[in-house]
């Protein structure tokens, strides 16, 4: 039965109670909530603010909704209390005490919270509002509904010194609140007090979030788990205040926490009804236990305390979906160990690590993830401790653990477990020479010691320790470089990136580049990172390092010198772009500094071939067209500086330059003024080279030309060096007859 009441009257015929089972006080999370209600008693004769739902309890009666409401109006009687000196101090303790000096409105949330309210309710002097504006929540453990009321009594305070100055606030007095100010009181009788009824009723507007709709089935009538549950949400609302956050995050954390548990208890991704279903599966002991571990990996270290508070981030925005992958990975780990042992903390860091990992090489995807984590749980219920690499090593060809984590950290793991004490600490040390700056996976190891990264599973021995260190040693000495200023000629005893280059295709077999669509690129300054993610690059590199790496540094360049000329002068095949790479030691030399990389373009289908000489080098890393130079172009006008217009450019100062063949060993002529007839001139290119070009008849020959060119193409015989054959159509042609 409805019955209306105001504030005087209500708590003249009953003691009301905000019960374990409810949530805190939290209205003056956002401002908004207190001002309306502030503005709606202000500016009406009569307010009216709804329903208000409880049940008895003995002789008090057990708030089920309208909590914030009735909270915020007894605040404002309070504070309306002070005014004028106190005035109406004693109408408000008649109308708030009871005979026996009880609150006849209180918080059983928390002992903190009902403390609070006796002690500035039952004051035996009258407060003043410079008392109250000296309120801090610090006093009282930072109490979250404390902190709430003090907040609220702040805007309270605000609201009404403004009105009073401006002179409208007429209707905010005492009497005016306690006797005008209505709402309707319904009883519902205590048999159907149940969950249903704490669900379903919410009449200020405000739904319930996801997991207070779980809350009851995981509470129930238990109040000493009501209370564990206010520690849970005080620990959140702690942690706000800590960041910085908006108070209203502590909902999205609780719900986000909800859902990982029941992911982790079932193995299985949730669906839009996932509280249905853990209403009757979901216990609060699992709730309780993992929480325990998310109190203890945020205390842990700062690394791990990160992903605790993402929990505060919505778990579903506009930029996709988050899943939290690593948090329920620690957790897990938390609860199958031992609190406060090495064994933990070994576990942790071993289970960050593999995440990572595997997240960077766009492995581990939440519906893979876990299947792996149950899995994993399940194997570790007959084991004394928890161990992770054991439990991957001996299930490293099942199809749950192969989905989930990437090969190469199998393969990693397997070669700790037969390995050294020493073993693991090597590879993450190796694993920290990250000299790209990258969060991008690439399999370091693998390039190191690809023979022992790929193939079968082998032991690893000491003596495998120290190779391992010397590689490392070689592989930090070769890559030392990768920011010298490239637009510098190459310097002799100088290992930059375009001698490493150089050196990779000096190997037999020499197919390390990344092939992407009709372009091959070489690994230039950022691209390092990209061939370390390419298998073939990865074991060229693994076959660098391990030739070189029984090599003293003071010998290395020599040596490396040493194997990129005996590679170009004994080159059986036709001279393509490979073999000038190799010759030349400024072949790759860029126009800037900059992320520079060398284009190859490949002919039709063949992508086997180096027979394209229409090599661009890049050094603008978001455009690749700005600050080009074609390398044979550049190559030439290096080696002919004395008859060129610029170091980049074949470029005659009479007009004529000179281009590459595209796919023939030779060279295009092109008469490059303005306003000229090319066809025209071509003919005339050509009328004048047949006459001097007899010279060099075992070594150029001009080729027809076809009726759409615009060009003259003259041929350098195979076993001519292009260069050196380029040098002599300058030296010809610097004295063509421009009329």
């Amino acid at each position: 039965m409805n019955q209306a009441y105001n504030l005087q009257s209500l708590l003249k015929e009953h003691i009301v109670v905000v019960p374990e089972m409810q949530r805190d006080y939290v209205w003056s999370i956002t401002s908004d909530n207190v001002y309306k209600l502030l503005k709606m008693i202000d500016e009406t004769s009569t307010a009216h603010i709804g329903f208000i739902y409880a049940f008895r309890q003995g002789n008090k009666v057990c708030l089920i909704d309208g909590q914030q409401r009735l909270t915020t109006l007894v605040l404002l009687t309070f504070y309306l209390s002070l005014h004028d000196d106190g005035a109406c101090w004693g109408e408000f303790q008649k109308m708030i005490r009871t005979s026996e000096g009880e609150l006849r409105f209180t918080y059983r949330v928390r002992e903190t919270a009902k403390n609070f309210m006796e002690q500035l309710f039952l004051s035996k002097t009258c407060p003043t509002y410079d008392d109250l504006r000296k309120l801090k929540a610090e006093t009282w453990n930072n109490d979250t509904t404390v902190e709430n009321m003090i907040e609220a009594l702040h805007i309270i305070d605000r609201y009404v010194q403004m009105t009073l100055f401006g002179g409208t606030g007429q209707s905010l007095d005492f009497n005016h609140v306690v006797k005008d100010v209505m709402f309707y009181y319904t009883d519902i009788e205590q048999t159907v007090q149940g969950r249903d009824i704490y669900i379903t009723l919410n009449t200020c507007g405000q739904p319930l979030a996801k997991y207070e709709r779980l809350k009851p089935f995981l509470v129930g009538n238990d109040l000493k788990k009501c209370e564990i549950w206010n520690t849970w949400e005080d620990w959140l609302y702690r942690r706000t205040k800590e960041q910085g956050l908006d108070k209203r995050t502590v909902d999205t954390a609780m719900e986000n926490f909800l859902r990982l548990v029941f992911e982790l208890k079932t193995g299985r991704e949730t669906k839009a009804n996932w509280v249905t279903v853990a209403e009757s599966s979901l216990t609060f002991e699992e709730a309780g236990t993992y929480f325990e571990a998310l109190k203890s990996l945020y205390d842990t270290c700062t690394a791990y305390s990160k992903e605790v508070m993402e929990l505060f981030t919505p778990a579903e925005t506009k930029n996709g979906k988050r899943y939290f992958r690593k948090l329920k990975a620690l957790l897990l780990v938390c609860i199958l160990s031992s609190p406060h042992s090495a064994q933990r903390e070994k576990e942790l860091k071993r289970m960050d690590h593999l995440v990572t990992m595997c997240l960077r090489g766009k492995k581990m995807d939440n519906k893979d993830l876990l299947p792996f984590l149950y899995k994993f749980k399940q194997s570790q219920r007959l084991s004394s401790q928890c161990d992770l690499y054991a439990f991957v090593d001996c299930s490293a060809d099942d199809s749950i653990v192969t989905s989930c984590l990437h090969p190469h950290e199998i393969r990693k793991i397997q070669l700790i477990r037969r390995g050294t004490e020493r073993t693991e600490a090597l590879f993450l040390q190796a694993e920290r020479l990250d000299l790209y700056y990258t969060n991008s996976y690439y399999c370091l190891l693998n390039a190191l010691w690809n023979e022992k990264f790929t193939g079968e599973v082998a032991l690893w021995s000491s003596n495998d320790d120290g190779e391992f260190e010397k590689r490392m040693e070689t592989f930090t000495f070769l890559f030392r470089n990768k920011w010298k200023p490239l637009e510098e000629p190459h310097e002799v005893n100088e290992i930059d990136n375009a001698f490493l280059a150089r050196y990779l295709l000096s190997q037999e077999p020499y197919d390390y580049y990344l092939q992407e669509r009709e372009c091959r690129w070489l690994g230039r300054n950022d691209s390092w990172r990209e061939m370390l993610s390419n298998r073939i690059s990865c074991n060229r590199i693994s076959q660098m390092v391990g030739t070189l790496c029984h090599t003293v540094s003071e010998n290395m360049y020599s040596v490396m010198e040493a194997q990129i000329n005996r590679a170009w002068q004994n080159y059986t095949r036709s001279h393509d772009a490979r073999y000038y790479i190799l010759k030349y030691p400024d072949s790759l030399r860029a126009k800037y500094d900059g992320s520079n990389k060398l284009r190859i373009e490949s002919i039709l289908n063949d992508r086997k071939t180096w027979n394209s000489f229409n090599v661009i080098i890049y050094s603008a890393p978001q455009n690749l067209t700005e600050g080009a130079v074609w390398m044979f172009e550049s190559l030439l006008a290096h080696a002919a500086p004395e008859y060129c217009r610029d170091e980049w450019n074949p470029m005659l100062s009479n007009g004529i330059g000179l281009a590459n063949g595209r796919d023939r060993h030779g060279w295009r002529i092109y008469d490059n003024r303005e306003g000229i007839d090319r066809h025209t001139t071509r003919s005339e290119i050509t009328r004048y080279l047949s006459g001097v070009l007899e010279q060099y008849a075992d070594s150029m020959r001009l080729s027809p030309a076809k009726e759409e060119d615009d060009f003259v193409f003259v041929d350098i015989i195979n076993n001519h060096d292009l260069i050196e054959g380029g040098c002599h159509l300058l030296e010809l042609l610097k004295d063509y007859p421009i009329v």
